[in-house]
């Protein structure tokens, strides 16, 4: 005879629920339930220029209701890590604000006590210095990846923790293949906002891979089983897995943080711009009605390499696929007889280096060579490539890169660049 606790008996009710509703195919979005609202994270852990600018009144799409800014992390290093968040920028935006911290691993106490003691710390001194420069701060938000057969235990560490902010709105992050876990109807009662990450993975090392139209549809229907307010989180960035000599996988990291020790080359990993575009279309139309809207990871940061830029972004918010377009180009310079060799992305997404054949005809080259990240290779009369290295780093979107040059002594004709695949 098998017994079933409470806790298993509902996960098992709603997931009942949610297999009938995905039988029958999730009805349309109800008319009396609000249009999805959209909100961005701002992760920056380094502020400069670009970041102030891209909060802008000007810059930012009015679509964009709300920010979520991230202000450290604890559980993931040591010791926690506090970003130094510009909060002026951050009130010139006009946007409420949540504020979020990464809570890591670490925070999950081998007998079962979940620590959000130094996340709170964070918040709190994040929340004086916001409030401080007139930030109207409206929540804050635990980005955390619970690990297996502990929701129940954070729903608890939460009871807790949103003693401190009172007035604020409580969020937490869950993973899909959660909400039929035991423990998420606690942890669901206990927050007051769940973000369903579709961003499987920790927000330092996920997978971008999205779901198909089958498996994003069965997720609304676990989503309306749930029955508490909850958001879709949809990643907008891309990553690195970051591979050893022998080609193991030793971690992955956003473009843009610093590989792990013993990586020797790296592989971008990125969300697949049509599926972004689905998924927005789908929530919109098919979202059930505790669906609120979408959280983009992340707000696009000019000269970023690791997110899609502020075009790619309207066209997600729009449920388009934002333009990709990646070429090489030869560039003449002050020297007559000196080519520079560019690998350009005139698109909206980060795209990965690729392979460049360098030729041309009646010219004789006296000297060239590989920059940027690329190496070169099978010189002749006629022509070269340039291959990127393994580590070479992904081009942000309107990013021209320098990878190579030619000098000639005489005079060439009909010299071009063009990526190796084309």
């Amino acid at each position: 005879m098998v017994r079933l606790t409470r806790a298993l008996a509902r996960a098992l009710a709603g997931a009942g629920v949610a297999v009938l509703l995905a039988a029958c195919g999730p009805a349309p979005r109800p008319e009396g339930a609000p249009p999805v609202d959209h909100r961005a994270a701002v992760w920056t852990p380094s502020w400069g220029t670009d970041s102030g600018l891209a909060l802008g009144r000007d810059r930012l799409d009015p679509r964009l209701a709300r920010l979520v800014v991230h202000v450290g992390h604890a559980g993931v290093a040591p010791e926690p890590v506090a970003f130094a968040v510009d909060w002026p920028s951050v009130a010139a935006s006009g946007r409420p604000v949540d504020l979020g911290v990464l809570v890591g691993r670490g925070a999950y106490a081998a007998r079962g006590e979940v620590r959000l003691g130094p996340s709170g710390d964070l918040l709190a001194a994040a929340l004086a210095a916001a409030r401080a420069a007139e930030v109207r701060v409206t929540g804050v938000h635990l980005e955390t990846e619970c690990p297996p057969g502990r929701l129940e235990s954070l729903a608890r560490a939460i009871d807790t923790f949103r003693l401190r902010f009172p007035g604020l709105r409580v969020g937490a992050t869950v993973l899909p293949s959660q909400l039929r876990e035991p423990g998420i109807a606690e942890l669901a009662a206990s927050a007051d906002v769940l973000t369903v990450n579709l961003m499987r993975g920790m927000v330092l090392g996920g997978d971008p891979a999205l779901p198909d139209p089958e498996a994003l549809d069965l997720l609304f229907a676990d989503i309306a089983a749930l029955g508490r307010p909850a958001r879709l989180g949809i990643p907008i960035s891309a990553h690195y897995a970051c591979l050893d000599e022998a080609g193991t996988e030793v971690g992955r990291v956003l473009v843009g943080i610093r590989p792990p020790p013993g990586t020797a080359r790296v592989r971008l990993l990125a969300p697949d711009p049509e599926a972004v575009a689905r998924v927005a279309r789908r929530l919109a139309s098919h979202g059930p009605a505790n669906l609120g809207g979408a959280d983009w990871f992340r707000l696009p940061i000019p000269g970023e390499a690791g997110v899609w830029s502020a075009e790619g972004l309207r066209a997600a918010l729009d449920g388009r696929s934002p333009p990709r377009h990646l070429e090489a180009r030869v560039e003449e310079t002050e020297d007559d007889a000196t080519r520079r060799i560019l690998l350009v992305n005139s698109g909206a997404l980060p795209m990965a280096p690729a392979e460049v054949l360098v030729s041309w005809r009646q010219g004789d080259a006296g000297a060239c060579d590989g920059l940027g990240g690329h190496e070169l290779l099978a010189p002749s009369p006629g022509g070269f490539r340039l291959r990127p290295l393994p580590s070479s780093a992904a081009l942000a979107p309107g990013e021209a890169r320098l990878v190579g040059w030619v000098r000639f002594d005489d005079t060439p004709t009909e010299i071009e660049a063009r990526l190796a695949d084309r």
